[in-house]
């Protein structure tokens, strides 16, 4: 049998083709080699022949898909986290009508925070230095519907702690607690060296300081004349 090729005549097998990939599964590679290369790179470090490295593909893919790096970093990191918060607010009901449900609901709320905010401290790093930096016209931290609708639905638990009488906007009383939060997590070696706790009781720490911020307010209400 007479062969043509030069893989047959030199006994070597034929290199097997790659597949071709479809559409969205370029998108999704590319989505989360961006969250890996954003998260540990941050926004100006982020090269996109990197991301496109990750990913397995070629560079003009990249651009092909998302048109700019600005856009990208807006779907890979942007997106991932607002999209969390909406998740997190649509499973998880705020239960007012039970005191002790939603004291107990508050404190899984403020740990689990912590949990997602270590875990993706990168990403909210990354919006943070191109927030300062920012040259694309890139939506900010103050974009993220997700965060907002979050920290409305928190502002309902100090609202109910603190009730009609209290002396601090429960909007306000939300994102100053979860501001701590951030701080302690993107700061935590900075606030907590080694050895000062474990982790934890650093989280417990967190979450009771957290808490019992109604706890002052509510003291304040009780001295005022």
């Amino acid at each position: 049998m007479k062969t043509s090729h030069a893989a047959k005549s030199s006994g070597q097998p034929a290199k097997r083709r790659r597949p071709r990939r479809s559409p969205e599964e370029i998108t999704k590679r590319l989505l989360e080699a961006a969250v890996q290369e954003f998260t540990a790179n941050g926004y100006t470090g982020a090269r996109t022949a990197a991301i496109a490295q990750r990913a397995g593909v070629v560079e003009a893919l990249l651009f092909k898909y998302f048109g700019t790096k600005a856009n990208l970093f807006q779907r890979a990191i942007f997106e991932t986290l607002d999209q969390h918060y909406t998740r997190f607010v649509e499973t998880h009901p705020f239960e007012g009508d039970n005191p002790g449900k939603w004291l107990e609901q508050a404190r899984e709320y403020i740990g689990q925070q912590q949990d997602f905010l270590r875990e993706n401290s990168g990403m909210f790093m990354s919006l943070i230095v191109q927030e300062a930096f920012d040259t694309e016209g890139v939506r900010g931290i103050d974009g993220l519907s997700g965060l907002q609708e979050f920290l409305d639905k928190m502002s309902t638990f100090a609202a109910a702690r603190g009730g009609e009488e209290a002396m601090i906007d429960a909007k306000l009383t939300a994102r100053i607690s979860f501001g701590s939060l951030l701080a302690c997590v993107l700061f935590r070696d900075w606030l907590f060296p080694q050895g000062l706790a474990s982790d934890q009781k650093i989280k417990e720490a967190v979450i009771n300081f957290v808490q019992k911020g109604a706890d002052v307010e509510a003291g304040m209400r009780a001295a005022k004349p």
